[in-house]
């Protein structure tokens, strides 16, 4: 109950406050949590230029080189 609790808490902040979701973002992912950092960039409802950018980069530095381009070329469609 208590990670559901803040996961909603967690998802309704990152969907008010960009900045901080995007440091979120780089947070999980500069600490090898990439799938924590999938999940919180998956909520965001805009996704902006530098969380798209910490997302390609958290991918690519934990050898996630297939996903990391495969959100840049998602990127560049949107």
């Amino acid at each position: 109950l208590g990670r559901e609790a803040h996961a909603y808490a967690l998802k309704r902040f990152l969907e008010e406050n960009a900045f901080m979701a995007c440091s979120i973002i780089d947070m999980y992912a500069k600490n090898g949590s990439v799938t924590l950092s999938l999940k919180a960039f998956d909520g965001l409802k805009e996704k902006s230029a530098a969380s798209w950018n910490a997302m390609i980069m958290g991918c690519g530095i934990h050898g996630r080189a297939k996903e990391a381009i495969k959100l840049f070329e998602e990127m560049q469609r949107t």
